[in-house]
């Protein structure tokens, strides 16, 4: 999927179309993907525990680990759901984007690809997409 989205970028007439496109339909995915995974479709849960657990089990019987932070003082998990996998192939294309568009300096954009790297992990395959977008874009215009 990496891969198709940086020969995508290259051969797309209007890149800030396709950046649209991809955003409304990671928007549209979002809601049955989320509700999928957690039976509901906010991103963020509160869960009463004493222990932060490292595998969670929802109404489809799938098992996965998700981020979470301990709230000591609310006796609570505080549980951020990963998005869809459209999501974060996104942030590859903004990444893309970013290094092969944008001027400014490779240390600002070094620090915004950072930025978009922790966006990522939050999302489904975490910051692996966006790094592989990187460094699949053809060799025409080798970014990295």
């Amino acid at each position: 999927m990496a891969f198709f989205i940086a020969e995508g970028y290259y051969y797309t007439r209007d890149v800030k179309k396709y950046m649209k496109r991809l955003l409304i339909f990671a928007v549209i995915s979002y809601i049955p993907y989320i509700y999928y995974r957690c039976g509901h479709i906010f991103p963020i849960e509160l869960i009463k525990s004493t222990i932060i657990p490292a595998v969670f089990q929802r109404p489809n019987l799938a098992l996965y680990t998700e981020p979470s932070i301990y709230l000591h003082s609310l006796n609570s998990v505080l549980v951020i759901h990963e998005t869809s996998i459209i999501f974060t192939l996104f942030l590859g294309l903004i990444s893309i984007y970013l290094w092969d568009k944008v001027n400014i300096s490779k240390w600002i954009k070094a620090l915004i690809t950072l930025g978009i790297l922790y966006l990522a992990a939050f999302a489904n395959y975490h910051f692996i997409i966006v790094l592989l977008c990187l460094i699949l874009l053809p060799k025409r215009k080798t970014i990295i």
